[in-house]
């Protein structure tokens, strides 16, 4: 048997200086030392044992950019092979955030994914990887907050506000872009944000003065912004979970602001949906519209603000038919067998069956006529309560597929205009 030791807990006045920092990353000694009343010597060896045993990180980032889009991943691997693929993604630029389950099969990352929902990682590599079973990809629509705004809760107000930096002045310029300068030194921070200007001096070749000049104005204007990584079990925190929240459309700010430790990202629909918005998000096929899908209970379904309509065409020949499998039908074995047998008998009639990308997306396309039907088997309420509401306001037939009305927790789901539905429905349910 291995026993595995768990880290000793911080004192108190440990936690407090860890406090602090979060508060301002290059806080200097006498200041903590003040606020906190603590000597300078206390506080200069206290943080010097925490930073040099790895228990504290303090570095620097430059904020990022509104514009640039996100997508927060959750992959499901093999396993034995979390490890490599969690190394091979903490290698990338654009994936600032990474954690891997207790389970050992399964990682959750964020990526900056820029402007546009096509990407290569998300729709090409990561799917083509033999060790990866899945992947989701929810495109991020708003963030009330991030692990860098999370804070030790062992500090007063008044403490908290005494060593926090001074809200930015908003009659100040806002901030031209950086200059190579900043950029030097921003760089040299991304690894130790409490280097000494004198270090930084040294390492971009600026004079001191002009470095110190610069640090006050990066900082002053939130150009730059310093994150502490602790070691949360020195904290007592022993668990670190990741929790999804189902939660209808609508209620979505609301919950984000009442929790701000948590941060909700789109897709997420749970009965009753009366509103609902679709953008492209999903595994493992190539997308690359930018459309956004909206839909309210008795008012209709609109494509970027326009009413959709479905397809007219009554020949299943003509027709473009999509499908795809939940995440979980790896351990579903009667939605692997609807899946598989479901296939065999559309193909001889569809002209074209097609897994065009995320599921909610393909039944939001089927509602807008850009694909004339949609079918899955196995249990995925979460990707299909939206498109749902998409589709059965544009008019479409949204059922299971023996054709009952289609409720969430059903074990299959079938949208199609009302001259496909009877036909599919009959071809679906034909038992070899």
């Amino acid at each position: 048997m291995v026993l595995v030791k768990t880290p000793e807990t911080l004192s108190e006045v440990d936690q407090r200086l860890i406090a602090a920092l979060q508060c301002q990353g290059r806080l200097t000694a006498e200041r903590a030392g003040e606020v906190l009343g603590l000597s300078t010597r206390s506080v200069h060896r206290r943080w010097s044992a925490l930073i040099n045993d790895g228990t504290v990180r303090v570095l620097a980032a430059r904020p990022r950019s509104r514009s640039m889009g996100a997508m927060m991943l959750r992959i499901r691997v093999l396993r034995g092979k979390v490890d490599m693929i969690a190394a091979a993604l903490a290698k990338r630029d654009d994936i600032p955030f990474i954690d891997v389950s207790a389970g050992g099969d399964e990682i959750s990352a964020v990526l900056m994914s820029g402007s546009g929902p096509d990407n290569r990682l998300v729709f090409q590599q990561l799917p083509a990887t033999g060790s990866v079973t899945s992947v989701t990809a929810h495109t991020v629509l708003h963030v009330f907050s991030t692990a860098a705004d999370w804070r030790l809760d062992v500090l007063t107000t008044a403490e908290r506000a005494a060593l926090s930096l001074p809200a930015p002045d908003p009659s100040t310029e806002p901030g031209r872009p950086l200059d190579a300068t900043d950029e030097a030194i921003a760089a040299v921070l991304e690894e130790d944000g409490r280097l000494p200007a004198a270090t930084i001096a040294a390492r971009t070749g600026q004079p001191e003065s002009t470095v110190r000049r610069r640090l006050a104005a990066l900082f002053a204007r939130r150009r730059l912004r310093t994150q502490v990584v602790v070691d949360a079990r020195r904290l007592g925190l022993g668990v670190d979970a990741n929790i999804w929240i189902e939660v209808p459309p609508d209620r979505l700010d609301e919950t984000g602001r009442r929790w701000p430790v948590i941060r909700p990202y789109t897709e997420l629909w749970p009965p009753p949906a009366p509103r609902t918005s679709v953008s492209p998000s999903g595994s493992g096929t190539r997308r690359t519209s930018t459309a956004t899908y909206t839909a309210v209970s008795g008012q209709g379904a609109y494509r970027d603000g326009r009413p959709v309509e479905p397809s007219r065409k009554t020949d299943l020949s003509l027709c473009l038919i999509g499908t795809s499998q939940p995440p979980t039908i790896s351990s579903d074995p009667r939605a692997t067998a609807g899946a598989g047998r479901s296939l065999s008998a559309v193909l001889p009639f569809a002209g074209a069956v097609r897994n065009l990308g995320p599921t909610s997306w393909q039944v939001a396309d089927t509602a807008a006529g850009r694909m004339d039907a949609f079918w899955e088997f196995g249990l995925d309420d979460s990707n299909l309560l939206g498109g749902a509401l998409v589709a059965a306001e544009a008019g479409i037939l949204v059922t299971d597929t023996e054709g009952r009305p289609w409720r969430a927790g059903a074990g299959s789901f079938l949208a199609a205009p009302a001259a496909l539905h009877q036909r599919l429905v009959k071809i679906l349910n034909v038992r070899s």
